[in-house]
């Protein structure tokens, strides 16, 4: 599978939704990548600017790995999700989505861009700013099921193995750097196939002479 590195740096925003009755917003960005298979769990977030108001700064820099045929298919894109801090649960601000194939087709792979901000109303209220700077492109393997599939397999009787099902981390941070793929665990030894015996039955004792 070819990948890209992307770096985006979130810049700041200017005249948002204000979402607090009293005092100044304490604004934060959330930005996940979407619709790029393996790749769509990535998410990150922001510092918090404190007492920002609807005009927050972060210069908060991420990187994200993009599966490039998604990118190039317009399936795969950016949601920027800004949210204040509560004191019970965090409101929502707004949100902007950005097609990723809009930055591959940026002449030289990086630049400054500006979006409008979808407000919790619905309605567009406040920009978003941020730069960005795509990478070259590489080459992702599972160097490990590779090796595993190359290697003989002893001749029990199948089992059918299915891998743990992968955790739901849609809603966890992820770090700076690619999440590679899912892998399998190994598989659970101790296992033995019931082994046939091959040998026969021993032959009934010869009947005595008639008597």
């Amino acid at each position: 599978m070819e990948c890209r590195p992307l770096e985006i740096t979130v810049t700041s925003a200017k005249d948002l939704n204000d979402v607090k009755l009293v005092g100044k917003m304490n604004v934060y960005c959330v930005v996940s990548l979407q619709g790029d298979g393996n790749n769509s769990k990535q998410k990150q977030k922001t510092g918090v600017h404190k007492h920002s108001g609807p005009d927050p700064v972060w210069n908060f820099p991420m990187k994200f790995t993009i599966d490039d045929v998604a990118a190039q298919q317009n399936r795969s894109k950016l949601k920027f999700k800004l949210k204040a801090e509560g004191m019970m649960v965090d409101k929502d601000v707004g949100v902007v989505f950005v097609s990723v194939k809009e930055l591959l087709d940026a002449k030289g792979g990086k630049g400054s861009l500006s979006y409008s901000v979808r407000a919790s109303t619905r309605k567009m209220k406040g920009t978003l700013n941020f730069s960005f700077n795509l990478g070259e492109r590489f080459n992702v393997t599972a160097p490990a099921m590779e090796k595993r599939m190359g290697e003989k397999v002893a001749a029990y009787p199948g089992m059918g193995y299915h891998g743990a099902p992968g955790e739901n981390e849609m809603d966890k941070p992820v770090t700076a750097y690619p999440v590679m793929g899912y892998q399998a665990g190994p598989v659970p030894t101790g296992y033995q196939g019931a082994a046939g015996s091959s040998h026969a039955y021993p032959a009934p004792p010869p009947q005595a002479a008639g008597g």
